[in-house]
């Protein structure tokens, strides 16, 4: 996972909620026609802005936190529930077909 937030003082308020894969993703290169390995946050926004904007397109109706909350709600929690130690990892597939 790669994060880009750092808290000294770890304040449990301030933690992410949830993440998305940032390391080894499998990607196009710009120039050529190869794939390479990247990593970053930059891949992590686009993965979970997605997920949104498919799951609007599925559900029309749904508001933008009724989105964050199907998100939010579908996520598989690494370590026991709602562990303060890692965020969770969002479920695309279950986002995606549990209505509203």
């Amino acid at each position: 996972m790669s994060a880009s937030y750092y808290d000294p003082e770890l304040h449990p308020e301030d933690w992410v909620d949830v993440c998305a894969p940032g390391s080894e993703i499998l990607v196009l290169f710009p120039q050529g026609d190869y794939y390479y390995f990247g990593n970053g946050t930059s891949f992590s926004a686009p993965i979970v802005s997605a997920l949104g904007a498919l799951r609007m397109s599925r559900y029309p109706d749904e508001t933008p936190d009724e989105v964050r909350t199907a998100i939010e709600t579908y996520t598989k929690w690494w370590f026991p529930p709602r562990s303060e130690e890692l965020p969770g990892l969002v479920d695309y597939y279950n986002v995606l077909i549990r209505e509203p």
